[in-house]
């Protein structure tokens, strides 16, 4: 059959994709979200300007992640409108687009018939139709921009899968390691992507000594991309703190300058095998469970109960005639390379970290899934096809995307009408409290040094690490103003931290002010001198 009205839309959509998703994220705002108030601004600014000795904590863990993924997004920012930051951050969303059409069409494509267009087209909109991708248009997470070369290797196995089992097969394992190598250097809980792969590269291979040789190029070519993206950070990380993933899994590693903690967030992850078991169906009922704000997909729970479906009936098919199995032939084999990508991805996530947005990759994939499911369980009945898409009809009459916070589009990203600060070269500015603030750095005197003396990272404490010391060494060292930086409600809080550097908070110097991104307008900044004992 003629395969040119698949390679058509194909053609079409790679092309009208990114302004399209360019323009969606001009309808849905400006970015004003917690990480990039705390970091995604603040990380490159201090890495380009020498700001790694000056500063502690500012950003809280994330003032030590990897700024390599984020030094593009501070240079449109300091060089372009906000308008075109965000349409460029959607249409780069776009760059997904080819990747999952190929991945689609690997998908919907059987022996001795060619993938039907509206097919392939139906399963790439919903894969973009996912609450995670659809809310991160236009801003600076980064989890939809990673995407791509994930996709890109997926797609790359699912076309190679044949010489994976051929002799000199592991060839065509080593670009597509590197690729979700690369991602993970990028950023680290993208790693569970390069999980996935390896198991998938596995099952495409075949035979032991085939797997062997696989396994040992995607080890080799994943590393090689980590490092080549990542490398040079984790150097440094390695030489500054003696942790190459600082402050993480410092229980292993024994940093000084953090607690002996895995500084992991846990407040996602499941508890307990049933929890495990049932934690797909959350994500409709609880959608908080995986993230810090509320959003609507059925994606996942449709996933989940094709594949439970699958499972029976393959297992029931393979039991009734004696091991053979329906629909597993050649023509099924992308099928069943995508589950096995999407499951063991799934479950890497769900046991490491159970938060929403690193699931992108798999949110993109999930009704390419579904339909492969579809394929495999129902190869011969017709009405599976409708079935299938009424069930991504109705995932995406039912989607409600996340809100990581937007603003309307204004002429400066962030609305900063920094406070004068006299004598900027002798003041030391103490930061306290778990509000995000690294973005303001930027926009304050260079010369001023920011300590976070209290905040998710580190604070006072009777067993106080190396950054502790550090800064009470500082503090006390300090021959010049203190001023305290913090939200209005976090002043009982800041007192406390004050106080247990020996310092207090002036009630009367103080100064008030609020950038326009902040979300919540009704607590200000608090920028405060110290209260110095009379004379």
């Amino acid at each position: 059959m003629n395969g040119r009205p698949v390679s058509a839309v194909s053609r079409v959509a790679t092309w009208v994709a990114p302004p399209l998703l360019g323009l969606l994220a001009l309808l849905l705002g400006q970015d004003a979200s917690w990480d990039l108030r705390n970091y995604h601004f603040y990380d490159p600014h201090a890495w380009l300007h020498g700001r790694l000795d000056l500063d502690v904590a500012v950003a809280h863990v994330a003032t030590f992640y990897n700024p390599t993924l984020h030094l593009p997004f501070y240079w449109a920012v300091t060089h372009l409108q906000p308008r075109a930051v965000g349409f460029l951050l959607g249409a780069l969303a776009g760059l997904n687009v080819p990747f999952l059409l190929a991945i689609c069409r690997r998908v919907d494509q059987r022996a001795g018939e060619m993938p039907r267009p509206w097919v392939v087209l139906a399963l790439t909109t919903a894969g973009l139709a996912g609450a995670m991708f659809v809310s991160e248009l236009g801003t600076s997470f980064g989890d939809n921009l990673l995407s791509v070369p994930v996709l890109a290797a997926v797609a790359l196995v699912l076309r190679d899968r044949a010489r994976l089992s051929a002799a000199q097969g592991w060839r065509a394992a080593l670009l597509p390691a590197l690729l979700c190598g690369a991602a993970a250097g990028l950023k680290l809980p993208f790693a569970v992507y390069g999980v996935a792969l390896a198991a998938m590269l596995l099952w495409a291979a075949g035979g032991v000594r085939h797997r062997l040789q696989v396994l040992l190029a995607t080890g080799g070519a994943g590393l090689a991309g980590a490092l080549l993206t990542g490398g040079w950070w984790a150097a440094q990380m390695w030489q500054r703190y003696g942790n190459p993933v600082f402050p993480y899994f410092n229980e292993w590693f024994g940093s000084p300058w953090a607690s002996a903690a895995s500084y992991r967030d846990p407040r996602f992850l499941p508890e307990g095998p049933l929890q495990a078991a049932m934690f797909p169906l959350q994500f409709a009922l609880a959608p908080r469970r995986v993230a810090e704000v509320a959003f609507f997909d059925l994606r996942f729970p449709l996933l989940y109960l094709a594949a439970l479906t699958l499972a029976g009936l393959l297992a029931w098919r393979a039991l009734r005639r004696r091991g053979t199995v329906e629909g597993t032939g050649d023509e099924a084999n992308s099928a069943a390379l995508l589950l096995v990508f999407v499951g063991v991805a799934f479950l890497a996530w769900m046991r490491m970290f159970g938060i929403a947005r690193y699931l992108v990759v798999g949110e993109l994939l999930a009704p390419a899934a579904i339909w492969a499911a579809w394929r495999l369980g129902w190869p011969q009945w017709r009405p599976a096809s409708g079935v299938a898409m009424l069930l991504l009809a109705a995932l995406l009459l039912t989607l409600r995307p996340a809100d990581w916070s937007r603003r309307p589009w204004s002429r400066d990203y962030f609305d900063v009408a920094a406070p004068t600060i006299e004598e900027p070269s002798r003041t030391l500015v103490l930061m306290v409290g778990n509000e995000p603030g690294g973005y303001l750095v930027p926009y304050l005197p260079a010369s001023l040094r920011f300590l976070r003396i209290d905040g998710y990272f580190t604070g006072p404490s009777p067993q106080p690490n190396e950054s502790d010391r550090a800064m009470q060494r500082a503090v006390r060292g300090h021959r010049g103003p203190v001023l305290f930086l913090f939200r209005s409600y976090e002043r009982p809080r800041a007192v406390r931290a004050a106080a247990a550097y020996g310092l207090r908070i002036s009630t009367t110097d103080c100064r008030a002010w609020l950038p326009g991104i902040e979300p919540d307008q009704r607590h200000p900044f608090e920028l405060c001198g110290e209260d110095l004992p009379a004379s």
